[in-house]
């Protein structure tokens, strides 16, 4: 008896032994996963940003555009996840003074900085540091002190609240801006980043300011407009000056978004509150910005052989459902798992920005019919007279036929030697996601642009001079939607666009064939299987149906000539034109490609669409 109830004892030792090393590990294992938290946290807290002043240019912009560039950055920066102050100008007028003085490069800009208000910063919200230590003094009552101290730096209480308050500094800066106005289109463009600065408190107390992740990227936007033209924004019409510069400098605005919500700090995460299958839900909403088909990285935390914690990610989720949470601030917003392993509660969905449109590049074989007698290797003085006949209605006989100008060349009158039955090219999609704008998961909207060649053999005799190859290009827009089942889908797009056929003389000379184009209207439908390969990649095999109508318009260049194009387009029924309506661009395709989700890209596919919620 006395032998088991010692037994016993040490048994109920070594359990409390086992129990509090155990407790201690637990300890030990939950700081280290505080501590990195503290770059990823497991619910996304409202930041606080103080803007350095308005907008660095490198040349001083006129009144229009210092007024774009303001209405586009407080749009796309100043979003529901932050909180934006904004330093006074006697703050940061010897820093606008410095960075003046220098080329702008985000370098430049950061020494700058460094020269004159980040000091200033530093200093003062330190000093604000050490009076808090010595005394129990309210946050205004530190900074008017600290102030004080600091005369003459040009920071105001208000300031030195704002920062106080602010764990991130920002500085939008323009370094380029060119303006073209060329043929009948204004084209505009515009260069620049923003500069991010996040005060860390050091190991003797004071504080430093320091860039945050890759602030310092260079992002371009690009837009254009023709002079006879108006345009549409959401509120009113402008010209084609005003237009461009709105499209492109709204671009370069999206694209410094994504870099800003690219940095770890600044992106959206929340716990897994509940898992069922596929679907999760976490504590993240309309509050935040959350929108439809937003992605998401499934991530979680293990201990490495160093002892080291890491992160993992375990799959890739898109927002299917936004809640409310501005009305509801207990509800959760659901989330749809595309790959990955099995995600549990306590896990962490953490955001993957992107642009919202995927490029998607497919090489495809397609049938067509291009006869032969649509492509034509004709002289001016040839052209002259039966565009002459044609007109007025001149009966040449046989003059004016296909033969006639075959005959003339020695039987290599035409760039074709053979009739075209199919060709092969390739297809350029950018596919706009529109949840967003219709409530609809996976719905887009695709603009198509395609290259291609017949498939015929050139007659090499009929190019003697000339460097001509017949292409088929085509641009189509429609919508697609994508129905999901895992990482698979099958798509469906029904479009409509034209198709060309151009002939390009690359070497003519004076009075040479310089140029045709033959244009057809077309509807267009396909069904695609595309396969996730990475949250960002995928491959994909398409298969469609093209119906082409006859040719609306047909015109012809010499190079050189004062006249211009001839608009054939109301002769081509008659003799010599008559195999420009036999041109059809119906039949079926096949194509194999990969899509990509851009981060960013320095021109908008989607002007048309994205101008019409432009409130400038």
């Amino acid at each position: 008896m006395d032998r088991t109830l010692k037994i016993n004892r040490k048994v109920n030792m070594l359990n409390r032994s086992q129990l509090i090393r155990a407790i201690l590990i637990s300890f030990i294992v939950v700081l280290t996963v505080t501590n990195t938290l503290s770059a990823q946290e497991r619910k996304y807290e409202r930041k606080s940003v103080s803007s350095l002043g308005s907008v660095l240019f490198k040349a001083q912009p006129n009144k229009e555009v210092l007024d774009v560039v303001l209405n586009r950055l407080k749009y796309h920066l100043e979003i529901p996840r932050f909180d934006y102050n904004t330093l006074s100008s006697n703050a940061v007028s010897e820093f606008v003074k410095e960075a003046n003085t220098t080329d702008l490069t985000p370098e430049a800009i950061a020494s700058s900085l460094n020269k004159t208000i980040i000091p200033k910063l530093e200093a003062a919200v330190s000093a604000a540091a050490e009076m808090r230590a010595k005394g129990n003094l309210k946050e205004e009552d530190l900074a008017r002190a600290a102030v004080d101290k600091m005369k003459g730096s040009g920071l105001t209480v208000e300031d030195l609240m704002k920062v106080m308050n602010s764990a991130y500094l920002y500085l939008p800066v323009v370094s380029a801006l060119e303006e073209e106005n060329k043929e009948g289109m204004t084209t505009y463009s515009i260069e620049g980043y923003v500069l991010w600065y996040q005060m860390k408190k050091q190991k003797d107390g004071g504080y430093k300011a320091e860039i945050v992740g890759d602030s310092k990227s260079v992002k371009k936007g690009y837009g254009s407009g023709k002079n006879d033209q108006t345009y549409s924004l959401k509120t009113r019409s402008v010209d084609a000056a005003l237009y461009s510069k709105v499209i492109a400098v709204n671009t370069w605005a999206k694209n410094l978004a994504v870099t800003m919500r690219e940095i770890p700090a600044f992106r959206l995460s929340g716990e897994v509150k509940n898992a069922e299958g596929k679907m999760v839900e976490a504590g993240l909403g309309k509050k935040e910005g959350l929108g439809l088909d937003d992605g998401y990285n499934a991530i979680d935390f293990y201990e490495n052989d160093n002892g080291e914690m890491e992160t993992k990610e375990l799959g890739f989720f898109r927002v299917f459902k936004v809640e409310d949470n501005l009305a509801n601030p207990n509800g959760t917003s659901q989330f749809k798992q595309y790959f990955g392993e099995i995600v549990e509660r306590g896990m962490i969905l953490y955001e993957r920005p992107k642009l919202g449109i995927d490029l998607t590049i497919q090489p495809k074989y397609f049938t067509v019919n291009v006869p032969r007698y649509a492509t034509p290797v004709i002289n001016y003085l040839t052209f002259a007279a039966i565009y002459a006949s044609s007109v007025s209605g001149t009966v040449y006989g046989s003059y004016g036929s296909p033969e006639y100008l075959d005959a003339l060349n020695g039987g290599h009158g035409f760039i074709l030697s053979e009739d075209a039955a199919s060709g092969f090219g390739v297809d350029i999609n950018f596919n706009a996601n529109m949840a967003k704008l219709t409530g609809v998961s996976q719905l887009f909207l695709n603009v198509d642009v395609a290259v291609g060649l017949p498939a015929a053999s050139i007659d090499a005799s009929a190019l003697a001079g000339a460097k001509i190859a017949p292409l088929l290009v085509s641009g189509y827009i429609g919508p697609m939607k994508k129905f999901w089942f895992g990482r698979s889908n099958l798509n469906i797009e029904i479009s409509g666009g034209v198709d060309m056929l151009r002939l390009q003389n690359t070497a003519a000379s004076t009075y040479q064939f310089d140029n045709l184009s033959v244009i057809s209207p077309g509807v267009k439908a396909s069904i695609g299987y595309e396969l996730l390969i990475t949250s960002d990649l995928s491959i994909g095999i398409n298969a469609g149906y093209k119906y082409g109508l006859s040719p609306i318009l047909a015109k012809i260049k010499f190079k050189d000539d004062p006249k211009g194009e001839y608009d054939i387009t109301s002769i081509l029924s008659s003799g010599f034109f008559s195999g420009f309506n036999d041109v059809n661009f119906s039949g079926v395709s096949a194509s194999i490609g990969v899509s990509y989700a851009l981060p960013s890209l320095s021109f908008d596919p989607f002007a048309f669409l994205s101008s019409k919620e432009i409130d400038y």
